[in-house]
């Protein structure tokens, strides 16, 4: 990303110059053209890329913490499940599981996937009856 800015940042003080040089008649009106156009080009690309990827690095970051949050919230969970009351047991497995499958010598649980799922107004396993 940083290489990017940094590369949009050369290709608008090298149209910078051109402006200059065309501004003093330096350069002649071909030669301005034959240069003008593919850095504004690549400034173009450019400066719609960056967004892009910025709006890509956001969105990992974001499912990188919600991965954090659930690891944290599944390892406090399993801390206090000893402590917790059968019916606190009850409720938080049917907030967070989606479908329980029951085997003969296994359970397979799927779970949601949303770190706020069942969350009321600043909720957490701590306010669950032990």
């Amino acid at each position: 990303m940083e290489f990017l800015k940094k590369n949009l940042k050369g290709i608008n003080k090298k149209i910078d110059t051109l402006v200059d040089l065309a501004g003093d008649n330096r350069i002649d009106k071909e030669t301005f053209s034959s240069r003008f156009e593919p850095l504004t080009i690549q400034r173009d690309n450019i400066s719609q890329e960056v967004p892009r990827l910025q709006g890509e690095i956001d969105f990992l970051k974001s499912e990188d913490v919600g991965r954090q949050y659930v690891v944290n919230q599944a390892t406090t969970l399993a801390a206090l499940w000893p402590e917790l009351t059968y019916g606190a047991r009850q409720e938080i497995t049917k907030e967070v599981a989606e479908r329980i499958k029951v085997s003969k010598d296994s359970l397979h649980f799927d779970i949601h996937h949303i770190s706020n799922l069942g969350k009321k107004d600043g909720e957490t396993l701590a306010d669950f009856p032990m």
